[in-house]
């Protein structure tokens, strides 16, 4: 084994990167982590607010889909959401599956009270603006 100068500084560089990379990666799965813990307080501040709004009449949650977290399965399953609607199959209560860029909702106007769309509509292609889908 070699244990001149170089390899020396072949190790110094090695354990200074690699004290590095641990260093982005523990920074990483913090802010991974951070962001998680804010997606869930917003969307479920953002539900309770969608409660308060519908005033007892319902609320449709458009986009439920099936890769979703563990606040989204509480909203989903939750007694005020009558219909759960997502282009993608589901097993959830009340599920609906629809394209909403290709098909209209089967509700009259004003049939609910809160329409719920959390981090929805950025996967929507077509230019409608958030009212044409929350009439």
């Amino acid at each position: 084994m070699v244990t001149g100068p170089g390899q020396r500084c072949y190790n110094y560089t090695m354990n200074r990167l690699t004290a590095v990379l641990g260093s982005v990666v523990v920074l990483a799965g913090t802010y991974i982590v951070r962001d998680f813990l804010h997606l869930m307080a917003t969307k479920e501040a953002a539900f309770e607010k969608a409660r308060e709004i519908s005033n007892g009449k319902g609320i449709i949650n458009l986009g439920c889909g099936p890769h979703r977290t563990f606040m989204s399965q509480v909203i989903a399953e939750s007694p005020e959401v009558l219909a759960n609607i997502d282009v993608a199959m589901d097993g959830m209560p009340r599920f609906l599956q629809l394209d909403m860029e290709r098909e209209p909702l089967p509700f009259g106007d004003k049939q609910f009270g809160y329409a719920f769309a959390s981090h929805v509509l950025e996967h929507l292609s077509k230019c409608k603006s958030a009212t044409e889908y929350c009439r």
